[in-house]
């Protein structure tokens, strides 16, 4: 047999052994008849399965890739094909899988819970609530889709609609961790410490999933922290993630890890000499502004007050790079052909960078475009070599202060994040990120303004009006009262900025100075070099 399809005998084999959960005896047939060179997208997607379960994450994806290209409108597999991709950290080609479940099935809840989780994991919160609230639509009893809505209030900071939702989350499931979750959030910033507290109680006594219990302890830790119990604090946002650094770690971890990688970058980088000056390449914005940094450094808070202005589009933490980093790899190998790229070369690559910005439902045509995404200082060779009339806004803040935030925060995992959950880790990391990007903007010509958060805090107007005169437009007096702009954003910061500026997150290092030293051995030159001795 070879390429052809398995007996009706078969299949009819595989699917009595799946309708009665023998699921090894279904993966045996189905491995039997692929190896015989058979194809069928039920016997791709059995193998799959067992590909996944031996954390085969690769050979599962080819699977499920080939059986949906054998049959597009098999449900089953478009649905195992999303998760797979989500759980890869491939959030774009996720969300757009989703879609076509939703297409496929539009009368089913569970596609449009789905879709809502890709769409909140890529940032497009009017996304992700749109496709909730068509759950709740069809059945409006169902817990979780009402529980990410409750979850997306309370990181938006629309305390009552948070209540709202997740009280009509726990009357259809009184143990629905999310509705918690969000109960839990608005009570620690609305001043009822001691609710908080009980349903905190409540939920680490009960059975939860990893990335639960990554989240409550979040939680407790700022409820500790809210009441000055520090070491407690620390104590409990390290358990948290150390238990998510242990259930990724098959996914993440890697023999030098990323701050290992971001070592060999900047060594690379150290013997490099000076590129030459890239040709001027025109684009469709007025004027082109990369928004970077570190995570945790306000870049959020600094986009929504550039956003705040009528001839600015503001493009939040998307991947629109990643077209540019795969024919360029950060490597050795891929900045030695960035370096030496002709226009023909490159034309083809800034075309799609720009189909990509549109896909986000942004249009730049004659108006400044602000490109926000932290850990793209990484990326910073390919960001002057390609669009040379860039302007680069680089965040800085306390470094100390940069890790104990990465460290409380309630962030989604991925690589880089899995990073990020050990002290130690995140302070390696920190140091070999900034010296490779330090090492980029020495090497490579780019026109780039550094800004300290605390210098922002301190003469907030004057800040503004730098940036603004670098970036080319005047300031407006709306940029000034930004915490009362409409405008959602989807960082973890986003509740803050309703707050407005204020000084009670800085220097908060200091209470943890001890839990924090491992990092700081690796942080010191860049608390001097930054000027925050």
């Amino acid at each position: 047999m070879s390429g052809g399809a398995p007996t009706p005998e078969v299949l009819r084999q595989v699917r009595t052994a799946v309708a009665a959960r023998r699921y090894g005896e279904a993966q045996q047939l189905a491995q039997r008849e692929l190896d015989a060179g058979a194809e069928h997208p039920q016997l791709l997607h059995l193998r799959a399965i067992w590909h996944e379960e031996q954390q085969r994450f690769p050979e599962a994806l080819a699977d499920l890739e080939h059986a949906h290209r054998l049959d597009p409108s098999e449900f089953a597999v478009v649905m195992a094909l999303g998760n797979l991709l989500e759980r890869l950290n491939r959030r774009v080609d996720a969300r757009d899988v989703f879609r076509r479940a939703v297409a496929l099935r539009p009368d089913l809840v569970g596609t449009h819970v789905r879709l809502g989780w890709a769409c909140e994991n890529l940032g497009e919160i009017d996304g992700a609530r749109a496709a909730y609230e068509r759950a709740v639509q069809l059945d409006p009893t169902h817990a979780q889709a009402l529980g990410r809505l409750a979850v997306i209030a309370s990181q938006q900071g629309d305390w009552d609609e948070a209540r709202r939702w997740a009280a009509r989350s726990l009357a259809a499931n009184p143990k629905e961790f999310n509705a918690e979750l969000a109960y839990i959030r608005a009570d620690l910033r609305q001043g009822r410490p001691e609710d908080a507290e009980q349903r905190l109680d409540r939920v680490l006594a009960s059975p939860l999933a990893p990335d639960d219990v990554y989240l409550a302890h979040k939680e407790l830790g700022a409820l500790r922290h809210q009441q000055g119990r520090y070491e407690e604090a620390f104590a409990a946002w390290t358990k948290g993630n150390e238990l998510a650094h242990q259930h990724y770690a098959p996914m993440f971890a890697a023999p030098r890890g990323v701050a290992g990688f971001t070592e060999l970058l900047g060594e690379y980088l150290t013997a490099q000499e000076p590129w030459p000056p890239a040709p001027s390449a025109s684009g469709p914005a007025k004027t082109h502004v990369f928004l970077l940094g570190f995570a945790r450094s306000g870049t959020t808070l600094l986009e929504q007050v550039l956003a705040a202005h009528p001839d600015v589009v503001s493009l939040e933490e998307k991947d629109t790079l990643g077209a540019v980093v795969e024919r360029f790899p950060i490597s050795s190998h891929g900045l030695d052909a960035l370096r030496d790229a002709d226009e023909a070369a490159l034309e083809p690559v800034r075309a799609v960078y720009w189909q990509d910005v549109t896909s986000h439902g942004v249009d730049p045509t004659s108006r400044v475009l602000i490109d926000k995404s932290p850990f793209n200082a990484l990326r910073l060779a390919h960001i002057a070599r390609l669009f040379p009339q860039a302007r680069v806004l680089f965040a800085l803040r306390d470094p100390r202060d940069v890790i104990l935030s990465c460290l409380r925060t309630p962030f989604r995992v991925n690589g880089i994040v899995h990073q990020l959950l050990r002290v130690e880790d995140a302070g390696r990391y920190y140091a070999s990120y900034m010296r490779a990007a330090e090492q980029i903007r020495r090497v490579v010509p780019m026109n780039c303004l550094q800004l300290r958060h605390e210098d922002l805090l301190d003469d907030f107007e004057g800040e503004i009006r730098r940036v603004c005169e670098f970036i080319g437009i005047d300031l407006q007096p709306g940029m000034l009262s930004f915490e009362s702009a409409e405008r959602k954003v989807a960082t973890p910061s986003a509740h803050q900025l309703r707050e407005g500026l204020t000084r009670a997150r800085s220097g908060q290092w200091t209470h943890y100075a001890e839990q924090l030293a491992p990092a700081i051995r690796h942080l010191q030159p860049w608390i001097e070099r930054f000027g925050y001795v």
